[in-house]
């Protein structure tokens, strides 16, 4: 049976592909939330201001695709350069739109990386912002670097118009009956097994509690298995947001893009 969910950040499989944080990122710690944090995107309620030292103007937390290296030579790069995303993923302070990465994992499994903006009421792709000049190579003519700073303008100011706001990742344990439990800023999300008669979501925020039935979610697995790994989430939104990633792969996929986008699925309450 094909995995549904992986709830870790870094799902560890034999021979699996895992898309950690891109190099020099940056984004909320799930065990460092302050009021800061939360204050940053307009609460759904009249809320108390913050006081002087936990105010964060917006732009601090704006997503904000950023080149490390023009010229890189290692693997995970492959052959292009290297970019840092901050504060991505993210949603956008209406809760209508999420920001996901598809990034390189090094063994050419995403034909085009970039920035994919998804609506969280359907989760079709709204835009794309690459971060690759298609048969450009820095590496044999600098020149053409003008060619990748263009895109990046082009992407920097497309997030910008959405108003986003970083998502919160969650810590993880599991409970007694074997659901894998999240909790994030006050939030707690129940993830059964995939293997249970009826999977599901369960969301836990103050008063509310939901069901979210997951059985018809579909990872899209190509030559590389995928799974739905927990991007993050925001109580002043009240949103939490799966991508599907890949969880297992072999040699024989080396080279063998996957499906685009990235299957993108939010729970709202």
């Amino acid at each position: 049976m094909t995995r549904t969910f992986v709830v870790t950040s870094c799902a560890v499989f034999a021979g699996a592909a895992c898309f950690p944080p891109a190099h020099g990122s940056k984004g909320p710690t799930g065990d460092r939330i302050t009021v800061a944090d939360i204050a940053d995107a307009a609460p759904p309620a009249p809320a108390p201001p913050p006081s002087s030292d936990e105010k964060a103007a917006p732009s601090k937390t704006q997503p904000l695709i950023r080149p490390v290296t023009w010229l890189c030579h290692d693997q995970d790069c492959e052959g292009a350069p290297r970019f840092a995303y901050d504060y991505l993923p993210a949603v956008s302070a209406d809760g209508h739109h999420v920001a996901i990465v598809e990034e390189r994992d090094g063994w050419a499994h995403t034909r085009m990386p970039g920035v994919r903006v998804s609506s969280t009421d359907s989760g079709a792709s709204e835009a794309f912002f690459s971060v690759i000049v298609p048969g450009v190579d820095l590496t044999r003519d600098l020149r053409r670097k003008a060619e990748y700073e263009s895109l990046v303008r082009t992407g920097n100011e497309g997030l910008a118009a959405f108003d986003f706001r970083p998502l919160f990742p969650a810590t993880e344990e599991t409970s007694e009956s074997g659901r894998t439990i999240l909790r994030v800023a006050g939030i707690q999300i129940e993830v059964s097994s995939p293997d249970q008669p009826r999977p599901e979501i369960v969301i836990r925020h103050g008063t509310v509690t939901k069901h979210v039935p997951t059985h018809d979610w579909d990872p899209g697995s190509g030559c590389s298995l995928r799974a739905f790994r927990f991007a993050g989430a925001r109580p002043d939104v009240r949103v939490a947001v799966f991508v599907s990633e890949i969880t297992m792969t072999g040699h024989n996929c080396d080279g063998v893009a996957e499906r685009q986008p990235w299957a993108v699925r939010a729970v709202r309450w």
